[in-house]
């Protein structure tokens, strides 16, 4: 188990992966008040709510990042002067943060006061226990997200996989189609670069908990292991980038397509596209747990310095941001689209109610989300059953050790017993 200390700003320099920081380098005692924050541009989400926050709030002092290494590179010099920041914002995905060290640094304010007084009427819960570390509310989630599977509706059928899991229906997916070389059982489309730690999360077995301890077992790990090889084997099998953006040949070929976007924008992506390409019906499938259970990664999550100034006006800034509408309007490479899901209920619902009511705007559209997906997404949030935040200095260290296996070169106990040992040492930095 991690051991906390308490040199923050160590912790900051250590991480170097920051990707919004709210900065009082410019307050002076008497200035309480004041909250400068750093943001990077191509995050939809803190472009939006902060501009929104700011025109009520106008001790609110904005500085914007073209990319996250400029931003690191500025805040690096400042804390080396010693200046330090009011408020953390982080994406998952793109940040390369380590919510687990810079949290045992004594980095973050603790938040339990502050969640005590949000509602599970109003926020979901399952999705703010993932801000616990070793017990204690240090991070507050802000946006979330389920990886997901998208077949046609006849194949799930003909196949009864509708009450299966990805776990068990790929491999018998991939058993159907072994003599097909014309064939694959899926392509995958993630974001992440740690495949291996990605499945382990959605497993609901992540490699590392929230209380820095090593959580899988070998046997766990091999059914992980096993599954992504899989996929990376699939993946491979098929060369589809010389379809290009025709979906109907690319979909020839593989049964399953994986994600890691939006679950909801992609629902009414795959409901437009299936029809256009096929005539068919999407049929949706989270990356559940082996029992049954969907595990939630968080995207956009944030903390308070624990020396702030103004840890009220902080809370009410990361508050702010919590309770911030989202746009499912469907451009989503426009600067100011966000397609992330919100941990607000109100919001979430009002999102579901815009893809329900908006035309998709794609060549061919048939129609907005239909009844039947609307429904499907009002009632998904009651089947996550756990939530976490992706760490991915602990992903990188996964994928280094167990690549041989992936690969073929080596067999997996051995790569295994390396990736025990690494893991080790790494708590113990």
């Amino acid at each position: 188990m991690l051991n906390r200390r308490t040199k923050a700003a160590g912790a900051f320099l250590l991480s170097g992966m920051l990707a919004l920081t709210a900065c009082n380098a410019g307050s002076k005692p008497d200035e309480k008040g004041l909250l400068t924050v750093y943001r990077v541009e191509s995050d939809a989400l803190y472009m939006s709510a902060l501009d929104t926050y700011q025109k009520e709030n106008p001790d609110l002092e904005i500085k914007t990042f073209p990319t996250y290494q400029e931003m690191k590179d500025q805040l690096n010099t400042e804390l080396m002067s010693g200046k330090g920041p009011d408020v953390l914002l982080y994406n998952s995905l793109y940040s390369e943060s380590d919510p687990l060290k810079l949290a045992d640094s004594g980095a973050f304010l603790s938040l339990d006061e502050y969640v005590k007084g949000l509602s599970d009427d109003e926020y979901f819960g399952t999705i703010l226990e993932a801000g616990k570390i070793e017990g204690t509310q240090y991070l507050l989630p802000l946006s979330w997200n389920v990886p997901l599977a998208y077949t046609s509706q006849s194949l799930a059928k003909e196949q009864n996989y509708l009450d299966q899991i990805v776990f068990d229906i790929l491999p018998a997916e991939a058993k159907r189609l072994e003599s097909d070389s014309e064939a694959s059982p899926c392509s995958i489309q993630f974001g992440r670069t740690d495949g291996i730690n990605f499945v382990a999360e959605m497993a609901g077995t992540p490699v590392i908990n929230h209380n820095g301890e090593i959580t899988i077992d070998q046997e766990s790990f091999r059914h992980v292991a096993e599954l992504t090889k899989l996929l990376v084997e699939s993946n491979s099998k098929i060369n589809a980038q010389k379809y290009g953006n025709d979906f109907a040949s690319v979909g020839s070929h593989y049964s399953f397509f994986l994600e890691n976007y939006s679950f909801m924008h992609n629902l009414r992506f795959y409901q437009v596209v299936f029809h256009t390409a096929f005539n068919e019906d999407v049929m949706m499938y989270p990356i559940q747990q082996p029992d049954g259970g969907v595990t939630a990664q968080v995207i956009n999550y944030g903390a308070v310095n624990a020396n702030s100034r103004n840890p009220d006006g902080a809370w009410n800034l990361l508050k702010a941001i919590a309770d911030a509408p989202c746009t499912m309007d469907y451009g989503k490479y426009e600067k100011n689209n966000i397609y992330y899901t919100p941990v607000n209920v109100s919001a979430y619902e009002e999102c579901v109610k815009e893809l329900f009511l908006q035309r998709a705007k794609i060549k061919n559209t048939r129609e907005a989300l239909n009844e039947e997906n609307s429904e499907i997404l009002r009632a998904f949030p009651e089947k996550v059953t756990s939530a976490l935040i992706p760490n991915p200095s602990v992903g990188a260290l996964v994928q280094d050790c167990m690549d041989p296996y992936l690969t073929g070169d080596k067999d997996f106990e051995s790569c295994y017993q390396e990736l025990m040992s690494k893991l080790a040492l790494y708590l113990d930095e």
